[in-house]
């Protein structure tokens, strides 16, 4: 995962973006804290940024993410880091340090029409292959951010969304319906949102999100899972 390492240290760090040249500018589409709560109780947080540089083919999307919660599945830590490219968004590198029960580190690379992942841990190293199918998204159980590349437009009809849900090990169409509007309290003050349902194998999901895509909380039905803004955003 050398060339996502590469990128991260020049967007967080040195300031300059990579390859595009130096006049490209650097954009920060979203970046913020969750607090993070299973049935209501809170059990840790998550801090995340997503920054881009370019526009069109030239499009990069560096999405960095560290969570510090005692989540349902054992997990405690997960540092993750994220690399989209191109007008799609589409996922070209992907990396998760997962601590806790069951500690891992899972790599994920486009090769062409495919992914390939690396999952290492104490018992070895397992690779697996992912279709790129277009429009894929990389949704990471206890993750609110991902949620920033999933909702569609406002739309009431459902859309489908190829899905992979990297530390369960599988993939998957999602189906995402549009559920309407809301009002939610972030940060002590009300702000509307548009509230999507999705439905990704077993596993359900409902988030919110700001006008400008930005995710305000996520829920997780079967684990009690839920993340919720602790400020608005951009503030």
């Amino acid at each position: 995962m050398r060339r996502i390492l590469l990128s991260v240290l020049l967007f967080t760090l040195a300031g300059s973006p990579p390859s595009s040249g130096a006049s490209a500018q650097i954009t920060i589409l979203d970046r913020g804290e969750f607090e993070v709560a299973v049935n209501g109780r809170g059990i840790g947080t998550e801090t995340f940024s997503i920054r881009q540089v370019g526009a069109g083919d030239e499009t990069r999307v560096i999405a960095a993410g560290q969570i510090r919660a005692a989540l349902p599945d054992g997990a405690n830590t997960m540092d993750i880091l994220m690399e989209l490219a191109g007008p799609g968004w589409m996922p070209s590198a992907y990396q998760n340090k997962v601590g806790g029960e069951g500690a891992r580190q899972i790599g994920f690379e486009l090769r062409g029409a495919r992914f390939e992942s690396r999952v290492t841990s104490e018992i070895g190293e397992q690779v697996k292959e992912y279709r790129a199918a277009p429009g894929t998204r990389i949704l990471e159980r206890g993750v609110a951010h991902h949620f920033h590349f999933l909702a569609p437009p406002a739309d009431p009809g459902p859309a489908s969304v190829p899905v992979i849900v990297p530390r369960d090990g599988f993939q998957t169409e999602a189906e995402v319906v549009f559920a309407g509007t809301a009002e939610l309290r972030i940060g002590g003050e009300m702000m509307p949102a548009r509230h999507y349902r999705m439905r990704a194998g077993e596993l359900r999901w409902e988030t919110w999100h700001d006008a400008e895509g930005r995710v305000l909380r996520v829920a997780e039905s079967s684990t009690g899972y839920s993340a919720v803004r602790v400020t608005r955003p951009g503030s």
